[in-house]
Protein backbone atom coordinates (compact mmCIF):
# COMPACT_ATOMS: atom_id res chain seq x y z
CA UNK A 1 0.00 0.00 0.00
CA UNK A 2 2.23 2.81 1.16
CA UNK A 3 5.83 2.46 0.69
CA UNK A 4 8.32 3.06 3.43
CA UNK A 5 8.94 6.56 2.21
CA UNK A 6 5.28 7.61 2.32
CA UNK A 7 4.69 5.92 5.73
CA UNK A 8 7.77 7.54 7.15
CA UNK A 9 6.68 10.92 5.81
CA UNK A 10 3.17 10.50 7.27
CA UNK A 11 4.64 9.37 10.61
CA UNK A 12 6.94 12.36 10.68
CA UNK A 13 4.05 14.68 9.87
CA UNK A 14 1.84 13.17 12.56
CA UNK A 15 4.74 13.34 15.03
CA UNK A 16 5.35 16.95 14.03
CA UNK A 17 1.70 17.87 14.57
CA UNK A 18 1.69 16.11 17.95
CA UNK A 19 4.96 17.83 18.92
CA UNK A 20 3.63 21.24 17.80
CA UNK A 21 0.40 20.73 19.80
CA UNK A 22 2.38 19.62 22.87
CA UNK A 23 4.82 22.55 22.51
CA UNK A 24 1.96 25.07 22.14
CA UNK A 25 0.15 23.62 25.17
CA UNK A 26 3.40 23.66 27.19
CA UNK A 27 4.00 27.33 26.34
CA UNK A 28 0.43 28.14 27.36
CA UNK A 29 0.89 26.31 30.69
CA UNK A 30 4.24 28.03 31.32
CA UNK A 31 2.65 31.42 30.63
CA UNK A 32 -0.25 30.59 32.94
CA UNK A 33 2.11 29.39 35.70
CA UNK A 34 4.22 32.56 35.41
CA UNK A 35 1.08 34.69 35.78
CA UNK A 36 0.04 32.62 38.82
CA UNK A 37 3.53 33.00 40.32
CA UNK A 38 3.46 36.79 39.86
CA UNK A 39 -0.02 36.97 41.40
CA UNK A 40 1.15 34.82 44.34
CA UNK A 41 4.23 37.02 44.86
CA UNK A 42 2.06 40.15 44.85
CA UNK A 43 -0.31 38.51 47.32
CA UNK A 44 2.57 37.54 49.63
CA UNK A 45 4.05 41.04 49.43
CA UNK A 46 0.66 42.55 50.20
CA UNK A 47 0.16 40.13 53.10
CA UNK A 48 3.62 40.98 54.47
CA UNK A 49 2.80 44.69 54.25
CA UNK A 50 -0.54 44.13 55.97
CA UNK A 51 1.11 42.11 58.75
CA UNK A 52 3.70 44.87 59.20
CA UNK A 53 0.92 47.47 59.44
CA UNK A 54 -0.91 45.34 62.02
CA UNK A 55 2.29 44.96 64.03
CA UNK A 56 2.89 48.72 63.92
CA UNK A 57 -0.72 49.40 64.95
CA UNK A 58 -0.45 46.84 67.76
CA UNK A 59 2.71 48.55 69.02
CA UNK A 60 0.93 51.93 68.98
CA UNK A 61 -2.02 50.49 70.91
CA UNK A 62 0.32 48.87 73.45
CA UNK A 63 2.17 52.18 73.91
CA UNK A 64 -1.14 54.01 74.30
CA UNK A 65 -2.34 51.45 76.85
CA UNK A 66 0.90 51.94 78.80
CA UNK A 67 0.38 55.71 78.78
CA UNK A 68 -3.20 55.24 79.99
CA UNK A 69 -2.02 52.89 82.75
CA UNK A 70 0.66 55.40 83.79
CA UNK A 71 -1.92 58.21 83.86
CA UNK A 72 -4.28 56.04 85.89
CA UNK A 73 -1.50 55.33 88.42
CA UNK A 74 -0.64 59.04 88.60
CA UNK A 75 -4.27 60.03 89.10
CA UNK A 76 -4.71 57.40 91.80
CA UNK A 77 -1.66 58.76 93.65
CA UNK A 78 -2.95 62.32 93.27
CA UNK A 79 -6.37 61.18 94.44
CA UNK A 80 -4.81 59.81 97.60
CA UNK A 81 -3.04 63.16 98.16
CA UNK A 82 -6.31 65.05 97.61
CA UNK A 83 -8.13 62.71 100.00
CA UNK A 84 -5.47 63.30 102.65
CA UNK A 85 -5.73 67.06 102.11
CA UNK A 86 -9.50 66.93 102.42
CA UNK A 87 -9.19 64.90 105.61
CA UNK A 88 -6.85 67.50 107.09
CA UNK A 89 -9.17 70.29 105.96
CA UNK A 90 -12.07 68.48 107.59
CA UNK A 91 -10.07 68.26 110.83
CA UNK A 92 -9.32 72.00 110.65
CA UNK A 93 -12.99 72.78 110.10
CA UNK A 94 -13.93 70.61 113.06
CA UNK A 95 -11.29 72.18 115.29
CA UNK A 96 -11.89 75.77 114.31
CA UNK A 97 -15.02 76.30 112.30
CA UNK A 98 -14.25 79.94 111.46
CA UNK A 99 -10.80 79.21 109.92
CA UNK A 100 -12.16 76.20 108.05
CA UNK A 101 -15.02 78.15 106.54
CA UNK A 102 -12.62 80.92 105.45
CA UNK A 103 -10.31 78.36 103.79
CA UNK A 104 -13.25 76.68 102.07
CA UNK A 105 -14.59 80.03 100.83
CA UNK A 106 -11.18 81.09 99.47
CA UNK A 107 -10.72 77.74 97.77
CA UNK A 108 -14.22 77.87 96.32
CA UNK A 109 -13.63 81.39 94.98
CA UNK A 110 -10.36 80.29 93.35
CA UNK A 111 -12.03 77.26 91.74
CA UNK A 112 -14.90 79.39 90.45
CA UNK A 113 -12.39 81.81 88.91
CA UNK A 114 -10.63 78.83 87.29
CA UNK A 115 -13.91 77.76 85.75
CA UNK A 116 -14.47 81.30 84.46
CA UNK A 117 -10.96 81.43 82.94
CA UNK A 118 -11.37 77.96 81.41
CA UNK A 119 -14.66 79.14 79.89
CA UNK A 120 -12.88 81.97 78.11
CA UNK A 121 -12.98 84.87 80.57
CA UNK A 122 -10.07 87.27 80.23
CA UNK A 123 -7.73 88.07 83.09
CA UNK A 124 -8.08 91.37 84.88
CA UNK A 125 -5.21 93.89 84.67
CA UNK A 126 -3.72 92.93 88.01
CA UNK A 127 -4.59 89.24 87.85
CA UNK A 128 -1.81 86.74 87.23
CA UNK A 129 -3.87 83.53 87.22
CA UNK A 130 -2.48 82.03 90.40
CA UNK A 131 -5.73 80.14 90.82
CA UNK A 132 -5.15 77.74 87.93
CA UNK A 133 -1.75 78.16 86.26
CA UNK A 134 -2.19 75.00 84.18
CA UNK A 135 -4.74 76.80 82.03
CA UNK A 136 -2.19 79.26 80.71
Amino acid sequence: MFGIDKGLAIGIMIGGVIFLAYFTYSQYRISSLVEDKVAAEISVASKDLTIKQYEDDLKKVQDYNKEVADLKDRFQKESIIVDEGLSRLHEIVKANNEVGVRILNETSDERLRCIEIASGATLNKNEKNTQCPNLM
